[in-house]
């Protein structure tokens, strides 16, 4: 009898003991597939969730800040509207360029020689240097002032001589510095040397020897820094 128990309680104990591992490794493959299941529901609502996060953090978060309320220089699509626009500013007209001064026909030109001039002395053709010795004035205004450089032409020279006549000098002035610039100017000529009050070639020449019998024979001399006027022949125009 006792034999028997023992061998029971031993076939108990052998099959408790090959049951162990199994019923372990059953339990543990069993927790093993409830943990996956769980991950696996859990996915999608976690990525519901951050999609929804995503979401919200978006549409909290303005593309472009608005300008503050208190900046009044912040432009505003009301005031756009409200303000008409405004023309371009017109262009400033250009200024109008100086009108030229005229220096009428007429006008005296007094003058004083640099050099000697006379019939003698002087060639005709020859130019000569002078300066303006009295300002030119048209309305009030200086328009070629005293101390300009002037040019002039010896038109005539005719030395006394026996059969030539009575000595002669004729002048006329061609130019006149404005401004640094040598302008042309046309003057009546003028005559230096006696007059013969006589018509005609011979009795001119009669007239130069009654003269030269009378002992008033001489040349034409103009010294140097003498004054003489001439006077404009056509008007001067100057810009």
């Amino acid at each position: 009898m006792n034999r028997l128990v023992n061998f029971f309680e031993t076939n108990n104990t052998l099959r408790d003991t090959i049951k162990a591992p199994a019923i372990r490794r059953a339990t543990s493959c069993t927790a093993l597939t409830v943990l996956a299941i769980c991950v696996l529901l859990a996915l999608p609502a976690c990525k519901h969730k951050e999609s929804s996060t995503s979401n919200e953090n978006t549409a909290g978060v303005p593309a472009t800040p608005p300008a503050p309320a208190n900046n009044p220089g912040a432009p505003s699509a009301d005031n756009n509207a409200a303000q008409p626009q405004q023309p371009a500013p017109a262009q400033p007209e250009p200024p109008a360029p100086p009108q030229p001064i005229i220096v009428a026909a007429g006008t005296p030109l007094t003058v004083r020689l640099t050099d000697a001039l006379g019939s003698k002395a002087s060639q005709t053709g020859q130019t000569f240097a002078a300066t303006l010795d009295k300002d030119v004035i048209v309305d009030g205004q200086t328009v070629i002032p005293a101390g300009a450089n002037v040019v002039g032409t010896v038109v005539s020279a005719k030395p006394f001589g026996h059969f030539a006549g009575e000595a002669s000098l004729v002048l006329r002035l061609t130019s006149v510095n404005i401004n640094n610039s040598d302008q042309a100017i046309v003057t009546a000529a003028r005559s230096f040397g006696p007059t013969i009050k006589a018509k005609g070639k011979v009795k001119k020449f009669f007239g130069g020897l009654a003269k030269r019998a009378e002992g008033d024979e001489r040349e034409v001399v103009l010294a140097a820094q003498s004054g003489y006027t001439f006077t404009l022949k056509q008007a001067l125009q100057i810009q």
